[in-house]
This record gives C-alpha cells, structure tokens and sequence, in this order.
C-alpha cells in the first residue's frame, strides 16, 4: 500500500510501502530495483518493518504507511509518514508523522506526537504530507479534514505548509486543492 518511491542514482531506487498484519495493522517497509533499458530488476526486498506502529495510546498507534521520503539539506533521510489510529465516534484518525533515518536504514520517529497536530485552521484530520525542496525551503501539501459526513466518510481538501528544516512547520491554512462544488 502506497509505494512511496526514493532516486538513489540514475538507475536504482528503493520503494518505500506499508503491508499490513493479521490485525489490519500496517508496517512500513521496502524493497530495492534497478531500472535497466526498459525492465525493473528487483535488487532486495526488506524481510523486516523500518517502521512500526507506535506505543499504546500515540497517534500512530494502529499503523504506519509511508507519505514521502527526502534527503534534507544535510542529506539526512526524511520518512514523512501517515499515522493511524481507530477512532470512537469516526472510522479512523489519520494524522501525519516524521521519522528520521538510523544508521541500519531503520527509522525512527522524532516524536510520538503528530507532525500535524490538530490547529484552530485544522481541527480534524490532517494527514498525508507530500513534501518537497525548493532550494533551501520546504513546501507541504497535506489533506486536511472540513468535516464527516458519516462515521466513514471524510470530506477534505488540500493545504500548504512551509518549514525552513523539513521538521517545523508553518500552517496558515491555506486551501491549494478545494471542492468543485462548495
């Protein structure tokens, strides 16, 4: 579930994905290809999770799936991620997450709390951050929840936030992607 994809040279990238267990529960892991002439020669795949789901509680506590991966300034490995966690009156809370690369090509998080925390401008969900470089500066477009039509039926639109290091971000609420129809 959401092949997550990362260039390492001209010819080799590494797809990032979430599988889920028995629990419906989802880890995120990856496998390595080789791109030549006009086949995909797949290199390795990970037998074990880079990232788990969080402890008992967290908002990321019933799974992980992987959002986009990115070298920052510094060429640290950055594993933007969506959080899953049941929720009582709703389906699901989805909110996104930051993990930072280990030495081993395992990851862990920067905090047990939501990169996207809920905000006066985004006060239901807030996930799936699809983040990019521009020169020095970070851009993020992120679903953000207006409302629930049923317990499960999200509507949303897309947001934009900025950061100056990938990891604070800067939320003003301000809609890229809206409904056709108000």
């Amino acid at each position: 579930m959401l092949p997550t994809p990362l260039r390492i040279d001209e010819t080799n990238w590494r797809i990032y994905f979430s599988s889920r267990n028995k629990s419906n529960q989802s880890f995120i892991s990856f496998l390595d290809f080789r791109v030549v002439g006009d086949d995909l020669v797949i290199k390795y795949v990970n037998d074990s999770f880079v990232l788990t789901p969080g402890r008992l509680g967290t908002f990321d506590d019933n799974g992980v799936s992987p959002s986009v991966a990115l070298l920052d300034h510094e060429q640290q490995l950055l594993l933007y991620y969506i959080g899953w966690n049941p929720g009582a009156t709703t389906r699901v809370n989805l909110f996104g997450g930051l993990s930072e690369s280990n030495n081993d090509g395992s990851f862990y998080r920067l905090s047990e709390a939501p990169l996207l925390e809920r905000t006066k401008t985004d006060p239901l969900i807030n996930t799936a951050p699809l983040c990019v470089r521009e020169g020095r500066q970070y851009l993020m477009y992120y679903v953000s929840g207006v409302e629930w039509r049923s317990k499960d039926s999200p509507r949303y639109n897309i947001k934009i936030a900025s950061s100056s290091d990938g990891r604070v971000w800067n939320r003003s609420g301000r809609v890229v992607l809206d409904f056709i129809n108000q």
